[in-house]
């Protein structure tokens, strides 16, 4: 089993760990098989193992048998755990390398008008007494052919969210984007962050406010405040943050934080009783809200609803709430989305229905542009820092980023160098649109690139876009669709500009030398301000010079440089028609 999980710390640095080829993959199919596997995890991260999985919806009667749900899926795990030596920083191939996702349309399992009888019910028993909140979801269905890790990534560059993962085994794959921590444990402290009320950007100014929205919320603190006591010292149960609302690109939710100190030797199997599955997916009280649930769903959820999360040696865990998850059903070429919301009696079908609409947005959103900075790391040690740092700080002001300081910037890349002390990697660092990082390291050999490597020069003048050439962002459209381009395989491509002036690489900046003198191209001709480029300006070891193509046959030696590959030599090719 392969897993990526892009979790947020507490700090709310997002750091990427992947999790593959683990030496054994535990596994429940039946309900008396939960609580042992949970056992066998946490047994063997006490002995210096990582644990990374899943725990099913369909579980939780492991824990009480007045937790109803329906029969598991087919062939669907109720848990499923590899056990690792360690976490990567980063996914070995590149993004660009993965296969295509391809999808149809999305099918609902429920039609309006059936989604609102079934609100009505749950309105009429709350009226009756049988619960004061209820969590209604449905399925959404589409055909799939191609990577799921694909769509992953397009989909995470959609919603943003603080506790995305992606695991895959035979025969099928979770895509969760989740923006809800379940639970977090740091030695004998334990935090939750339930999640409910939700508003569409454009309605976002009400939610921290709206009665029914606060209502939900306050419902559901309750509900885990009395679940973390079956666990927690007497009096240590606090509600640190109530109804705070947090922004995403596709919808905005309201947030509370609950903490408590857990009593001596809490494990993760009692951590798991006391609170699977999270209030948050299934109403108050609990039991009879899911009673209500398998009454009305017309199916099992899966992973979906259930918890996405790792273990650390030791015992440390951090799992989510897998709301906005889909499953690729492999062997069917099926992908399937859960979504729901809270029913109190408040509710109305309408506007019910209409933030279920809010919430699948991020399904057919198009990526937001981030900032990005790509960094290499030597043995815990930082290329060139500084002026990564002062370029994403210009950035930040110029394109009207959430306020960033230095001292910010160094504290991220701290956080991550401390987990990654020894090897060398590349390091892209994502600055978003809601002022939060997100941190993913890729494996880099140290045989340094002796021969030159063939480089060919664009056919067209590449077009000028300010915003493109004078910062680094996620959006490279323009340079994939040069690099792609060309007909058969090179290191990069030499851009030029209408004026005939040459400008850069698609992924570096050019040196050209002539006549005993190394020159690069001033900012001037349109191209980014790379920081290596930049630090050799500052050493007086390259002069800025307009080159055109005719400089490159009186070349008497061409470099690619960058921060993470520093100098390369290159040779100009001639592509074959």
């Amino acid at each position: 089993m392969n897993i990526i999980l892009d979790f947020a710390e507490c700090s709310g640095l997002r750091i990427r760990r992947v999790f593959r080829e683990p030496r054994q993959c535990l596994i429940a199919r039946s309900l008396a098989e939960v609580r042992p596997v949970l056992r066998q995890v946490a047994q063997a991260c006490q002995t210096g193992a990582y644990a990374a999985g899943f725990v099913a919806y369909e579980a939780a009667a492991a824990f009480d048998t007045a937790a109803l749900t329906h029969s598991p899926l087919n062939d669907f795990p109720l848990v499923c755990f590899g056990l690792y030596d360690a976490p990567l920083p980063g996914w070995e191939e590149e993004s660009a390398s993965i296969p295509e996702a391809s999808k149809g349309p999305w099918q609902l399992s429920l039609t309006q008008g059936a989604y609102t009888q079934a609100v009505d019910t749950l309105r009429q028993a709350i009226a009756q007494g049988e619960a004061y909140q209820m969590n209604l979801t449905l399925r959404l269905e589409s055909t799939f052919s191609g990577s799921s890790l694909r769509l992953y990534e397009q989909l995470r560059q959609v919603q943003d969210a603080d506790f995305s993962a992606w695991l895959s085994w035979t025969g099928g794959a979770l895509l969760s984007l989740s923006p809800e921590l379940f639970f977090e444990t740091h030695g004998n402290r334990i935090l939750t962050r339930p999640m409910k009320g939700t508003a569409s950007p454009e309605n976002a100014w009400n939610l921290a406010q709206c009665p029914k929205n606060r209502a939900e919320n306050i419902m559901i603190v309750d509900l885990l405040r009395n679940d973390l006591a079956r666990i927690a010292l007497s009096g240590s149960v606090a509600v640190t943050d109530l109804c705070r609302v947090e922004a995403y690109p596709t919808v905005h939710q309201m947030t509370s934080t609950v903490t408590a100190s857990l009593k001596p030797d809490t494990d993760l199997e009692a951590i798991f009783s006391a609170l699977f599955p999270c209030g948050s997916i299934t109403g108050a009280p609990k039991w009879q809200a899911m009673r209500w649930i398998k009454q009305l769903e017309n199916g099992p959820r899966g992973a979906y609803c259930g918890a996405i999360g790792w273990i650390r040696p030791g015992g440390d865990a951090q799992f989510n709430v897998p709301i906005r998850t889909l499953w690729h059903d492999v062997p069917h070429d099926r992908l399937r989305c859960g979504v729901g919301s809270g029913i109190t009696w408040e509710s109305q079908a309408p506007a019910e229905w209409a933030e279920i609409a809010t919430k699948t947005r991020f399904l057919e959103g198009y990526a937001s542009v981030d900032l990005l900075e790509t960094l290499r790391l030597d043995l815990g040690l930082w290329e060139l820092p500084h002026y990564h740092c002062r370029r994403l700080l210009h950035s930040v002001q110029a394109l009207g980023f959430p306020a960033l300081t230095a001292e910010r910037f160094t504290e991220a890349l701290d956080r991550f160098a401390q987990q990654y002390p020894t090897g060398s990697y590349r390091v892209r660092l994502r600055y978003n649109r809601q002022g939060n990082f997100h941190l993913e390291g890729f494996a880099l050999s140290l045989t340094l690139q002796k021969t030159p490597q063939p480089v060919w020069l664009s056919a067209h003048p590449f077009p000028f876009d300010p915003q493109t050439m004078r910062h680094k962002t996620t959006e490279r459209s323009l340079y994939d669709a040069v690099f792609s381009s060309q007909p058969t395989r090179c290191f990069d491509v030499l851009l030029w500009n209408e004026r005939g002036e040459l400008t850069e690489f698609t992924r570096g900046n050019l040196v050209l030398e002539k006549k005993g003198k190394k020159l690069t191209p001033p900012l001037s001709c349109g191209l980014l301000a790379g920081t290596l480029r930049q630090f050799l300006c500052d050493q007086g070891e390259l002069e800025e010079h307009i080159l055109t193509r005719e400089d490159l046959v009186q070349a008497d030696r061409l470099w690619f440089i960058n921060s993470v590959r520093g100098w390369v030599p290159v040779v100009l090719k001639v592509p074959e028609e």
